[in-house]
């Protein structure tokens, strides 16, 4: 119903895919229906900027071409940027020009800043340490369990601890082995983002809960999650994610002097160590000078603290690669063209997957779309290595033209795969793991989906 007001809330693979023509997860033939109505008569709000790498400069573009347009040929269509560590330097792109005036913007003015709630949270304390323990090369095997006891001996009976670490397979690490030092389940929760969406909604409701409980999780808490931590352990981040952390702890202010937040360091020997991934050693180091002379991280005090962001050369989309975006036909090897380095930064793209069992070697035409809450987020390195494991796993695309599931030997950004429920690769408790004997339950029934 495009004449009613409604609001869309989503990620930027899904949004910044369909405003240039290309909707990752989505029949092809709809692509140009959600590309005009994005584009037309729309309020985009980016939220969490610091999380949206090239995603930023590619929404300044498109919020330039569509002023250069004029409105009498396309719709209002402004945008608004959000955060609180928001780099205003890269929304000045080649078709999207800061204003001799700078950009409009909207602050908290000294009447909000005396606002008691507010106070109270700009003023939280929150006390600042670094843990005894450091991640390097050299203790990379033992640091899982080592964390995992860490957290166990600091946590505070009837309070929340967030533990935020960089990456999906440690997360799973440290929480495989707090469940073996004999953490309740029932207090345990794993957030990241490669879970179907229940069993996500599992660990999230743990999350949110009121009491007793440790949050093993990623960057995934770093944006849209209110939640007040009394302990914060995080390893060391780019500055401006830390900052992000750090608001979901004594987040409300609620903890007078005891709230705490440790943090790990993360030493990779040199810029090539993959140890730093996902982000830099360079990113890293400037955010490690930024904390050790820091003993407390309360808002108002961490706004007088300034790490100059990194600069990084990244792809920006001109008015001529999004004009040849009207195409939407595929090339001559069935082929489409790929907009990943305009959404996400470098290997940092997704494809979807789901698992369904059927009777022979290959699935049968009529096997019902997948749905929304089948579909697992993975990253497509990690998907392309699974595909090349030794137990051979098989995937497939839906081929529309010739209305048959075609099998594929590697993985393009945004598209979804369909695997046997055999091939494995996922776990309920673990979310995506790409180890093929981690059996999967398909979920849906032909009655719950369509064609």
């Amino acid at each position: 119903y495009p004449e009613r007001p409604c609001i869309l809330i989503g990620t930027q693979d899904m949004l910044l895919s369909r405003a240039l023509n290309r909707g990752y997860g989505m029949s092809r033939y709809r692509w140009p229906m959600h590309f005009a109505l994005l584009n037309n008569d729309a309020l985009w709000v980016l939220d969490e900027t610091q999380l949206m790498g090239v995603g930023v400069e590619t929404s300044a573009q498109l919020d330039g071409f569509r002023h250069k347009a004029g409105d009498s040929v396309v719709g209002a269509c402004p945008t608004w940027w959000m955060s609180a560590t928001l780099d205003a330097q890269r929304l000045g792109t080649v078709d999207h020009t800061q204003p001799d005036k700078g950009w409009p913007a909207i602050r908290l003015e000294p009447a909000d800043r005396q606002q008691p709630e507010v106070r109270a949270r700009l003023h939280a304390r929150k006390h600042l340490t670094q843990a005894p323990i450091k991640l390097t090369s050299e203790t990379s095997k033992a640091y899982a369990p080592g964390l995992a006891a860490f957290v166990k001996e600091k946590h505070v009976p009837d309070t929340l601890t967030l533990v935020v670490v960089n990456t999906v397979a440690r997360a799973r690490e440290v929480f495989s082995a707090l469940r073996k030092l004999g953490v309740a389940e029932d207090r345990l929760a794993l957030i990241h983002s490669r879970f179907r969406s229940a069993d996500r909604a599992a660990q999230q409701a743990k999350l949110l809960a009121e009491g007793d409980r440790i949050v093993v999780a990623t960057q995934a808490v770093e944006a849209g999650v209110d939640v007040s931590a009394r302990l914060l352990v995080t390893e060391l981040a780019p500055w401006s994610s830390l900052v992000q952390r750090f608001g979901r702890c004594n987040r409300r202010g609620e903890f007078a002097k005891e709230a705490e937040i440790v943090w790990i360091d993360v030493q990779p020997k040199d810029e090539k160590d993959k140890l730093a991934l996902p982000y830099d050693a360079a990113e890293l180091k400037a955010a490690r000078d930024a904390l050790k002379p820091l003993d407390n991280a309360s808002p108002d005090l961490l706004q007088s603290v300034t790490v100059p962001p990194r600069r990084v050369v990244r792809p920006v989309l001109r008015r001529k690669d999004l004009i040849e975006l009207f195409d939407t036909t595929p090339d001559l090897c069935g082929a489409d063209t790929d907009i990943a380095r305009f959404v996400r930064d470098g290997e940092d793209n997704d494809v979807r997957v789901f698992w369904r069992g059927w009777e022979g070697e290959e699935p049968p035409p009529n096997l019902p779309a997948a749905t929304r809450n089948e579909l697992c987020a993975v990253a497509v390195h990690q998907f392309r290595a699974f595909l090349k494991h030794k137990s051979n796993p098989v995937a497939y695309v839906w081929d529309a033209l010739g209305e048959t599931w075609q099998r594929v030997w590697t993985a393009t950004p945004g598209r979804v795969y369909l695997l046997d429920v055999n091939a494995g690769g996922y776990s309920r408790e673990l979310g995506w793991t790409g180890n093929p004997k981690d059996k999967v339950q398909a979920l849906s029934s032909p009655a719950e989906t369509e064609e």
